[in-house]
């Protein structure tokens, strides 16, 4: 029997993650009942998953294959995907919900090697269409179309 340490270690870490946020939340926030669930219900059963799939990658660990190499690192991808991330965090109530969204989707699609411009511009365009759409008109999340950066 070989032990896989990276599968161990990953599924460790997910438990770890796991047990730390659901403890958070019950001390935070009130699960409910079943038929009137309190703003903890949600996160409880995502940290109870969270934990289950670490059980389970760390039972696999076990039984599973060699360890592989851990190959490169794609720094691209890595720093890209972070500024699109970051970029919409803290900049969705300035530039608004339709330029935030084109502009993190543009900028996450430049972390692909093979990124072509027009075809990125086009999918980020129709992605801000339909967050704007489902997001400010059917949800009614109070967030503005274009923010304080743009003059009205």
């Amino acid at each position: 029997m070989t032990l896989n340490w990276k599968d161990l270690a990953s599924g460790l870490v997910l438990i770890l993650v796991g047990l730390l946020y659901g403890y958070v939340t019950l001390e935070t926030l009130p699960l409910g009942s079943v038929l009137e669930m309190g703003p903890g219900s949600f996160p409880i059963v995502l940290c109870s998953l969270l934990v289950a799939i670490g059980t389970i990658i760390c039972a696999s660990s076990l039984f599973g294959a060699r360890e592989s190499e851990f190959g490169r690192v794609p720094w691209r991808a890595v720093f890209m995907l972070s500024i699109s991330i970051l970029l919409f965090g803290t900049f969705l109530r300035q530039l608004g919900m339709f330029p935030s969204v084109f502009a993190s989707v543009f900028i996450a699609a430049a972390a692909e090697p093979g990124f072509r411009p027009l075809p990125a511009a086009v999918i980020a365009l129709g992605l801000a269409v339909l967050c704007s759409l489902i997001f400010l008109k059917g949800i009614g999340l109070p967030v503005p179309l274009f923010g304080s950066f743009f003059p009205a």
